[in-house]
């Protein structure tokens, strides 16, 4: 059985540094008033982040677009990193009619 741990999206990749990720985990440790102060900073830093990823021209988050036509199996599997039960479950089930379409079109050529 697969673990339900959710991992980092390619943008969280480049606007969550080191130092957010480790405020974050730090704050269920802290009191109320800290937890919203460390909270609303984290997601401060996160922000400016993206601001300064979109700021400038080409931006990184665009490299799968830049391929030319996506593959809907291959956008299914990336998605499908970041979700668990019914929405997981659904995913593999978009993705099983997915193949089984690809697998018809091929026999009926």
């Amino acid at each position: 059985m697969e673990p339900e741990v959710m991992s980092q999206t390619a943008l969280d990749q480049l606007v969550c540094s080191e130092q957010s990720q480790m405020l974050k985990a730090l704050i269920p440790y802290t009191s109320s008033q800290s937890q919203q102060f460390f909270a609303l900073y984290a997601k401060l830093m996160e922000l400016q982040n993206t601001v300064a990823l979109f700021r400038g021209g080409q931006n990184d988050v665009q490299i799968c677009s830049l391929k030319g036509e996506t593959d809907p199996l291959e956008m299914l599997e990336d998605i499908r990193k970041f979700s668990y039960g019914k929405s997981r479950h659904q995913l593999d089930q978009i993705k099983d009619i997915l193949v089984m379409i690809q697998l018809l079109k091929t026999i009926n050529e």
